[in-house]
């Protein structure tokens, strides 16, 4: 019964439901209110020893699961299965009230905050309409600059599709890229890449008007407009 993935035992105070026994005896316990499984290094309890067993992992900083796809890990095996679905495209959580999906249930719930906006600020040239006359006069910028691409929840703009996607990530509240030498985490990989270089000594990217050299390519172009706007630079 196990291999059929039929799941018979089920829970009388919730929606549970178990292919053994045994699991459904477990799970009633977290109805009891009755937590006799005490961590010695913090205030919890559970009311299960393998739940106990799961948040001591906390206490160590240990990340056993990894993804084999980019540099992100986890403690819990289910934060590594959600993190995939970015890697595979998947977008299960859908709005009942339009046609947006998405991967995180993070970002639906925000999503659906938007539908109880009044967006009263409507552009004369599109269907585009927002809550903030700033942003509507962002957007109509993008008829006379060819951009088209228009970020819903800020003014960014862009003329591809793709980099609107990847702008997108940073208004996520996830952080999959995760450095294996500090607790930096990005929210892609390019930022990732981009922080690994901090540990290094290496200096790639190099001024071609003076001796100046510098692990981040941002920061040689902000050097380069001390070349540009100081006369007395060389």
């Amino acid at each position: 019964m196990v291999h059929t993935g039929e799941r018979p035992f089920v829970c009388d105070e919730c929606d549970y439901r178990a292919r053994r026994m045994s699991h459904l005896v477990a799970h009633r316990e977290s109805h009891t209110g009755v937590k006799p499984f005490a961590c010695d290094q913090c205030d919890y309890r559970g009311s299960r020893l393998s739940l106990l067993a799961v948040h001591k992992k906390s206490h160590t900083g240990d990340k056993p699961f990894s993804c084999d796809q980019c540099y992100y890990s986890t403690r819990w095996p289910r934060d590594l299965n959600r993190h995939k679905l970015v890697h595979a495209g998947e977008k299960p959580h859908a709005c009942d009230q339009c046609g947006y999906t998405t991967g995180r249930s993070g970002d639906l719930a925000r999503h659906k905050r938007t539908h109880g906006v009044e967006r009263a600020f409507a552009c004369d040239r599109c269907d585009y309409a927002t809550a903030r006359v700033g942003r509507l006069e962002a957007h109509k910028r993008t008829h006379a600059s060819g951009r088209v691409f228009v970020c819903d929840r800020c003014d960014y703009t862009t003329r591809r599709s793709g980099h609107l996607t990847t702008h997108r990530l940073t208004h996520s509240d996830d952080r999959p890229f995760a450095c294996d030498r500090c607790h930096y985490r990005a929210s892609r990989a390019d930022l990732l890449r981009a922080h690994c270089a901090t540990h290094s000594d290496d200096k790639p990217f190099a001024c071609d008007r003076c001796h100046y050299r510098v692990k981040c390519v941002k920061s040689l172009n902000r050097h380069k407009l001390k070349h540009r706007d100081d006369k007395s630079f060389p």
